[in-house]
């Protein structure tokens, strides 16, 4: 199966946006595509010439980003319910990136040690695209853990309510002895 390729919408900054993300995520911006450039150059409106109609970011790993401004013909809303996520090979690799993202951004959860994952954290950077950054555990290591917090459950019903925000409250104390 294909890996899905993120495509981020603008309102007329693509450009700007995508030379942002890729000094911060060390890709490579192959294609900036402005709609005067393109085939329908003549239907466009001379007011959106100078927007992008498509642009590709090479990732590191074999990964992309894809983007563009919004068409002339639609009314541009932003991105609703959707956020994108970067897996890291080590820690580093995920702070350097979460730290260049964050600039002119919101952090919504610095980037900390969780059950799943060596670290996770979440930002809205200054364009309002959210993110979230981790470096997985291996296979062996999300069992490790898991293991150790099935053990501080000490037995509770999974079904109860109560035992379940009990759990995640345990889970969050005692995920730093598994790292």
């Amino acid at each position: 199966m294909s890996h899905p390729i993120p495509y981020l919408s603008f309102d007329g900054n693509c450009t700007e946006a995508m030379r942002f993300y890729e000094r911060a995520l060390g890709g490579t911006l192959e294609l900036l595509l402005r709609n005067a450039d393109s085939p329908f150059a003549a239907q466009t409106p001379k007011e959106h010439a100078d927007r992008i109609m498509h642009a590709r970011l090479a990732l590191p790993g074999g990964g992309a980003l894809y983007a563009g401004d919004c068409p002339p013909q639609m009314k541009y809303s932003g991105i609703h319910g959707v956020g994108l996520t970067l897996n890291f090979d080590t820690v580093a690799q995920a702070t350097a990136a979460f730290n260049a993202l964050a600039e002119g951004g919101t952090v919504s959860m610095a980037l900390q040690p969780m059950f799943w994952a060596k670290i996770w954290g979440m930002l809205t950077d200054k364009w309002a695209k959210i993110w979230g950054m981790l470096t997985r555990n291996s296979g062996a290591e999300f069992q490790e853990r898991a293991d150790g917090i099935h053990a501080a459950r000490g037995g509770e019903s999974r079904g109860s309510r109560g035992a379940v925000a009990a759990r995640g409250r345990r889970a969050l104390r005692s995920h730093a002895a598994f790292q």
